[in-house]
């Protein structure tokens, strides 16, 4: 368990050391925050109105079998449908794309950072650093979700059975935390400048130090949504709004401690060769 106590540490004196590095950090984790749950809740509302004009002139079509042999049409509202659901597909290809360009750039800038608190690095290793993000986030990400895309949609316009859709959705889910995890074990390690020695330790401290890593990911998610709970019964009792909105800074700067302390833990980590 040295590693931990190390981590801990090496947090604490990053932060303790690099103070207005770690305030830039903050204001980036808050304009993240900003503009992620923004992105999200606008088209949420955009495809909610979508899945509205696509599900009203279905629930007012004709659906006599009889009125449909002599040749009446199922609707006169064939237009409007392809409307909505055209409008769909772009709000979700839209927003797929804003919350990927916000977790590959802003995102990535806040892990950079993050790195930076820990060690000192010239323009040239953070821009290395830069591309082992983007890359780590495109291999885990990108192929998994055009794999979701085609079989979900073929599935959907298959007519696949609802207990056959939602066990491929929880495969699909499983693999998408399975890839997740690797993409944030990756960059923990984007500081390691070879390609080769990289890739090895994503395989030496996500697969055969797996036990540990999770114990700092348990610790990390542990102090994460504690604090979401805690936010969330202050947010729902009018008395306590202010202390919502402590709560909600001291998650921002948790958010950010637990970067650090992830990363400095795991490199402390890949140091054990046993």
């Amino acid at each position: 368990m040295n590693y931990l106590k190390k981590g801990v540490k090496d947090t604490i004196k990053a932060v303790k050391f690099r103070k207005l590095l770690f305030f830039s950090l903050t204001f980036l984790q808050i304009i993240f925050l900003v503009l992620f749950f923004y992105t999200t809740l606008t088209y949420q509302l955009k495809i909610f109105d979508n899945i509205q004009t696509i599900s009203q002139p279905l629930e007012e079509a004709n659906y006599d079998v009889d009125s449909l042999k002599s040749g009446d049409p199922f609707t006169s509202e064939m237009g409007l449908i392809y409307k909505g659901y055209t409008g769909l597909v772009n709000n979700f290809i839209k927003m797929f794309s804003w919350l990927t360009f916000l977790f590959v750039f802003l995102n990535g800038a806040i892990w950079l950072l993050s790195h930076r608190m820990l060690k000192k690095y010239t323009g040239k290793e953070l821009l290395q650093m830069g591309i082992k993000y983007v890359s780590s986030f495109l291999i885990a990400f990108v192929p998994l979700s055009i794999i979701a895309y085609y079989i979900l949609k073929k599935m959907i316009f298959g007519g696949a059975s609802q207990e056959g859709f939602l066990l491929v959705s929880q495969i699909l889910l499983a693999i998408f935390l399975i890839m997740t995890y690797f993409f944030y074990v990756a960059i923990t390690l984007i500081n390691i400048k070879s390609w080769k020695k990289f890739a090895y330790n994503i395989y030496y401290v996500g697969i055969r130090k797996i036990h540990w890593s999770l114990i700092v990911l348990l610790i990390n998610l542990t102090i994460i949504f504690g604090l979401l709970w805690l936010i969330n019964l202050a947010t729902i009792s009018s008395n306590l709004f202010f202390l919502s909105l402590i709560l909600v800074l001291i998650l921002i700067i948790v958010l950010i401690t637990t970067k650090i302390f992830w990363i400095t833990s795991l490199d402390n980590l890949r140091k054990i060769k046993k």
